[in-house]
């Protein structure tokens, strides 16, 4: 039962802080990369989309992705350096 609650916790940190720095992005978007221009009209052009709330929510979901990936290394990481660290 430990296990479970080992990776429950892990879950919990990854979403809450893939939100946390997916709101951090939309909050203060000049304190990250902004994507190039041919990557978003590629975008449009993709997935059709005809106003610019549309493309805020694909937007959204792709730095939520991404926000997930560097969230999840950031923490394995951590895990992998932690159990080196106590052997």
């Amino acid at each position: 039962m430990r296990w479970v609650n080992k990776y429950y916790l892990q879950f919990l940190i990854i979403i809450s802080g893939s939100l946390y720095v997916t709101y951090l992005w939309f909050r203060y978007p000049d304190y990250f990369f902004t994507f190039p221009e041919p990557f978003v009209v590629w975008l449009i052009n993709f997935t059709g989309s005809s106003s610019d709330e549309e493309l805020t929510d694909i937007m959204f979901f792709i730095i939520l992705v991404i926000s997930f990936l560097i969230i999840f290394s950031i923490i394995k990481l951590g895990m992998i350096i932690a159990k080196k660290l106590t052997r």
